[in-house]
């Protein structure tokens, strides 16, 4: 049984004294439950149909957090879990958006692949992540003998989880329906053996329908007007596998491998803590604008309980749980849909960055002839063409006022910020979450923030609320000497990475500014 010791220090930057007791015995195997599109809104209203000895059982034993806000104006999730794993905000571990402009070159970056080139295959890497992580720190502190290791759908997760390095991370793939290396490195024998079984195929023979009673589901209490006449799913005629992975049969096949894995590779069977995220899903393939309470969503989220309880079940008997970490958190809160807050009268609506870039350029079209006066648009930020403005003689400064005051003209947009107000106003507003979301070297020239209720429409015709307020994510700490308790208050992202590092009993990440959650060392 591990003890904790109450010590103190002082933390470089910024000056705060941290509470922490330091565990004599600290676990050997951590496991980080990523969940897409998770919110607390599903864990309290389902929580009834979960089995005793999965998520029920790690919220009556371990800690639970329903509130855990993101520090960060960005739809990308990627974003948030960077946070998660470094403790930093993206004005310190640079990872802003799922794409941004490089604005010495004037080239566009990838936050997983890097400067795209068509010349190469793209690589995932974690380059573009300025900070360290827990992975990091923990593959620098016990070099070779600490595994790193990560399992699930999604690169814009696993990416940040496993930290700098090329260990990769193992995913299906879609078009072959195989677990696969993300950077193609050697694949072990067992990992061999797991794809000779052909699970994805299997899988695809079957239909998926409804594990209760369709009339017990909420969007049946609630929403009876919107529910399909049919929930009944085939993926035999599909050309590939995608639509069955964001199922709850790839939820299947990501724990079944992830039980092999830690079997498999002796996860926590040694003095060395080893860190394994596992990223599961709850964004059904069969509609990219599938709500948060819909049918669906209740469905894959009941039948993931079942197998977190299998999972459980197995670092239980293989390592032991007081040997064990086990953390349960969302990768990214989809927040409401504009027609759920329409029903209730509320404001709301969808914002197209794409028109809005080409009312921009016709803009300053209008006003100072013909060009690509704005470069591109992603994510809330607007990139200003700096050549040509300099070209024209033209005042950069200017350029961004007049973008941000032509924005604020349009529906949906509640705030604008220039980058010349967010480089001299960072010293002094450095706690809001517009500068905890800014990079200079990597955020646009101007940023837009949406009215609450608010969502943004993407290319590909899929939702993402992007408001700076009221967005947070649920987190449950579960296993070894973690109490048993609800705590009501609310913790940051950022708060989690020095938690695992006290627990871990190892130095915090380099660009860490969070504070230890300081409920889970006391008893």
């Amino acid at each position: 049984m591990m003890k904790f010791v109450l010590c103190f220090f002082i933390a470089f930057t910024p000056l705060k004294i941290f509470p922490q007791k330091l565990p004599e015995l600290k676990p050997r195997l951590v496991v980080v439950l990523m969940v897409d599109e998770l919110n607390s809104d599903q864990l309290f209203t389902w929580q009834k149909k979960f089995e005793k000895g999965g998520i029920t059982r790690m919220i009556n034993q371990g800690t639970f957090i329903p509130h855990l806000s993101v520090n960060s104006i960005s739809s990308y999730y990627g974003n948030s879990v960077a946070s998660f794993y470094s403790g930093a905000t993206p004005a310190i571990h640079g990872v802003i958006s799922d794409k941004w402009m490089d604005r010495f070159n004037q080239k566009t970056v990838h936050a997983v692949y890097g400067e795209q080139n068509n010349d190469s295959i793209p690589k995932a890497s974690c380059n573009q992540m300025l900070a360290s992580t827990i992975s990091d720190e923990l593959k620098r502190l016990y070099p070779n003998y600490s595994k790193i290791r990560g399992i699930g759908m999604s690169s814009d997760i696993l990416n940040w989880a496993m930290g700098h390095g090329n260990e990769g991370y193992y995913c299906i793939d879609i078009k072959k329906g195989e677990i696969r290396n993300s950077n193609n490195l050697e694949t072990p024998f067992w990992v061999r053996e797991f794809n000779l079984k052909k699970f994805a195929d299997v899988y695809k023979l079957r239909e998926w329908g409804p594990i209760n009673n369709i009339n017990d589901y909420y969007e049946s209490k609630f929403h009876r007007a919107t529910l399909p006449d049919k929930f009944l799913y085939r993926f035999i005629a599909d050309a590939d596998y995608e639509r069955l992975i964001f199922s709850p049969f790839g939820n299947v096949m990501i724990r079944d491998f992830a039980a092999s894995m830690i079997i498999n590779e002796g996860l926590g069977k040694d003095d060395y803590p080893d860190l394994l995220t596992i990223s599961f899903s709850l964004k059904p393939g069969v509609d990219v604008n599938c709500k948060p309470m819909d049918a669906e969503v209740e469905d894959m989220i009941v039948r993931l309980d079942h197998e977190i309880t299998g999972l459980i079940r197995l670092i239980e008997e293989t390592v032991g749980l007081e040997n064990s970490l086990i953390i349960l958190s969302g990768a990214h809160n989809p927040g409401v849909y504009p027609d759920e807050y329409k029903a209730i009268g509320a404001p709301s609506g969808v914002f197209s960055g794409k028109k809005a870039l080409s009312l921009l350029n016709l803009y300053f079209m209008a006003q100072y002839g013909q060009g690509k006066w704005v470069y591109s648009y992603n994510d809330g930020a607007f990139y200003i063409n700096a050549k040509l403005v300099e070209e024209k003689g033209l005042s950069m400064k200017e350029m961004r006022n007049k973008s941000a005051e032509f924005l604020l003209q349009m529906s949906g947009v509640g705030r604008t910020h220039t980058f010349d107000q967010l480089i001299s106003e960072k010293k002094i507003m450095a706690d809001e979450v517009i500068h905890q979301s800014f990079h200079a070297k990597r955020s646009g020239d101007v940023i837009i923030e949406l009215e609450p209720g608010w969502v943004e429409e993407l290319c590909n015709g899929e939702f993402r609320a992007r408001p700076s307020l009221s967005r947070d994510l649920p987190i449950i700490f579960f296993g070894g000497q973690i109490p048993a308790k609800t705590i009501k208050q609310s913790y940051r992202v950022i708060d989690v990475a020095p938690t695992i590092s006290t627990i871990l009993n190892m130095s915090y990440p380099n660009g860490n500014i969070g504070t230890p959650i300081k409920e889970i060392f006391e008893k």
